[in-house]
């Protein structure tokens, strides 16, 4: 007999193999706690898959969101089939072992909301080519001419490797050379061209003759009133702002 768990989702039609009583419709296992929704990326192990979660972070600063996932370890009733790929959600349970999840079909939902918002489902990775102390060339007109990167905010990297920056991403930079009351001074940019090629979703692949940021105001607004020179997709699609001022968006 499936029994009411309080979620709207699809219960199992079959009964649960072997007596399962690790399971929230037919067993003695109850919900309570979060509720998690995200995509199957793994399910090799025995009775448990690996769920990757969308959990867009909103910047007050520049009025907008970032995208960041993290992944969680739920375990699988026998009596739902649950494949790579199955869009699925986990609830919080009591814990059995590292597990405390039970998982079952969803549908549309969060990431549906999401969506809405502007996050998109899925950002195709972008080689991070510009590390820290690397000098590129300022694309706007504010007078600057050459920056050096010092940070890149909210990037984790392994021991030893220098954090760097794609087309697209915000840093920290220096004016090495420009005017006297722009040198020496601290300032936010955002990424618009690298060197590195970029691989997109139909294969192609975009490169650019340098490396150039525009730099940002502490209001999230841009220095400049113009950028000269093109401006990728990936730098135009997450920064609104730097592409009212492109002249040329390459997509």
């Amino acid at each position: 007999m499936t029994r009411n768990i309080g979620i709207k989702v699809n219960a199992p039609k079959e009964e649960p193999k072997d007596g399962d009583t690790k399971n929230p419709f037919n067993g003695t296992l109850s919900i309570r706690g979060k509720l998690f929704e995200g995509k199957v990326i793994k399910s090799k192990a025995k009775d448990t898959v690996v769920i990757q979660k969308e959990s867009p972070v909103y910047f007050t600063k520049f009025k907008r969101y970032a995208r960041s996932t993290s992944t969680i370890h739920a375990h699988v009733p026998s009596n739902l089939e649950v494949k790579e790929g199955d869009v699925v959600v986990a609830a919080e349970c009591r814990p059995n072992s590292k597990i405390c999840f039970i998982c079952s079909n969803w549908g549309k939902g969060i990431m549906a909301k999401q969506a809405g918002k502007g996050v998109e489902e899925f950002r195709p990775y972008v080689t991070r080519s510009i590390p820290v102390g690397a000098n590129i060339t300022c694309a706007d007109n504010s007078g600057a001419k050459i920056l050096e990167v010092i940070n890149v905010p909210r990037h984790k990297t392994r021991a030893s490797r220098l954090p760097a920056a794609a087309v697209g991403d915000f840093c920290n930079v220096v004016v090495k050379k420009g005017p006297a009351e722009l040198r020496k001074q601290v300032y936010g940019a955002v990424i618009v061209r690298q060197k590195y090629a970029v691989r997109r979703l139909n294969g192609v692949r975009v490169c650019f003759e340098d490396n150039a940021a525009v730099l940002i105001t502490p209001e999230g607004e841009t220095k400049g009133t113009d950028i000269k020179g093109p401006v990728a997709a990936e730098a135009s699609e997450k920064w609104p702002r730097v592409a009212n001022l492109a002249s040329t968006v390459i997509w």
